[in-house]
């Protein structure tokens, strides 16, 4: 999802090295999920020059109009203005970028709430999903996708402590004066709410995408 005042391909320029699940992939992944072909296009849309977009293989593209939906459907949502308010004490105008870091550990603390396959068992599928389509991806997302696959990323989300080994990585790799561990902090002494926040917005997505897969698949008949 992307951040309303820095998105995914300006941070991505910021900081060209960071690792694709310091953002959250992971709610891309869940959206679009089970739909591997969705997931895939999803996953590379981030790392595509415009020049890479017109000659993508056609069928990432219903992934890639996904997820450009579900930025857009992110950036004006309410909710997620709410959760940037928390964090724009601490690093102002990078809020929006800690809110899409913190909503994967989010998702994760409430994915029964979501999801009826085992986080573990999700995460598997999602690597399978990569290593089936990365011959489509550019060199640099398949690159990432490799190590993704072998480093398990999608692990980091499921405690506090991997939670900020991503913001310390995203500290090191920043080229701007910003600390985002600052955030974890809020972040705990605010659960509660931010999470009931969090919960708000990702019901109304998670309806909203499954509408948006319903209506594609409808128009495919």
């Amino acid at each position: 999802m992307a951040a309303k005042v820095l998105n995914y391909q300006f941070c991505l320029r910021l900081v060209p090295d960071i690792p694709p699940f310091d953002m959250n992939f992971l709610a891309h992944f869940v959206l679009s999920y089970p739909d591997q072909e969705l997931m895939a296009g999803n996953y590379v849309a981030d790392f595509l020059s415009k020049k890479e977009q017109n000659q993508v293989d056609a069928i990432l593209l219903p992934g890639l109009q996904m997820h450009r939906w579900i930025d857009h459907y992110t950036d004006s949502h309410a909710r997620i203005s709410d959760l940037n308010s928390f964090f724009r004490p601490v690093i102002h105008h990078y809020a929006p970028v800690a809110t899409d870091i913190v909503m994967d550990h989010l998702l994760y603390r409430r994915w029964n709430d979501y999801m009826s396959v085992p986080y573990e068992d999700f995460s598997h599928y999602a690597y399978s999903t990569l290593l089936r389509f990365e011959n489509l991806f550019p060199e640099r997302p398949r690159s990432i996708a490799q190590k993704m696959i072998q480093g398990r990323w999608l692990t980091q989300y499921q405690s506090i402590e991997g939670l900020t080994d991503v913001m310390i990585r995203m500290n090191k790799k920043a080229t701007f004066d910003v600390d985002f561990t600052k955030t974890i902090p809020v972040l705990e002494n605010n659960m509660e709410e931010i999470s009931r926040l969090f919960a708000s917005f990702f019901t109304m997505a998670r309806a909203a995408s499954m509408e948006w897969i319903s209506l594609r698949n409808e128009g495919k008949k």
